[in-house]
């Protein structure tokens, strides 16, 4: 394709079609080649699939998310660990939700959030079917098989309850 496009452009039969060639020419190097440019690349390219249906959602290409087999977001956006096995995913998240961050202007609302050192923990426990159930707290559906957000201490907790791996482990 390239060779056809370079002998238009070296072998033109008037001005107006040299002109045309080269426009055509550098249109076609520039749509090839710019995936930086037009695409910029993700920080998160060949991520593995957790398996059973459930992968990760990348929706601005700079943050992570975990969805399931029908994309719905499990885990949101920010993913900053994760692991998984055949039965379990466990992924450690800072949400957008820190306490007046949304008081602020744009700006300094993203530097808060790239500030803070909240977190909280997840576990996806992948071989029990996936059902919604009414979430008597929030009087909205929650996900059977989904369990958090926690912290430390009730991940921990939870983490024995649901019989979890010691050796899957969230590496630090």
């Amino acid at each position: 394709m390239m060779l056809v496009l370079m002998v238009l452009f070296l072998f033109p039969h008037n001005r107006q079609v040299k002109k045309c060639n080269l426009i055509l020419v550098l249109s076609i190097i520039l749509v090839c080649s710019c995936e930086g440019f037009l695409y910029p690349k993700s920080k998160y390219r060949n991520l593995p699939d957790l398996g059973n249906g459930f992968k990760f959602s990348t929706g601005d290409g700079n943050s992570l998310a975990i969805v399931d087999s029908d994309n719905t977001i499990l885990i949101d956006m920010e993913i900053l660990k994760y692991t998984f096995d055949s039965s379990f995913i466990l992924a450690s998240q800072r949400p957008w939700n820190i306490p007046d961050i949304n008081n602020l202007p744009y700006n300094k609302r993203n530097e808060e959030f790239e500030k803070s050192n909240f977190k909280q923990y997840w576990i996806i426990k992948k071989l029990k079917s996936s059902m919604y159930e009414l979430d008597t707290v929030s009087k909205g559906r929650s996900n059977s098989n989904v369990f958090g957000p926690f912290d430390e201490h009730q991940y921990l907790i939870k983490r024995e309850e649901l019989g979890v791996p010691r050796d899957l482990q969230l590496e630090e």
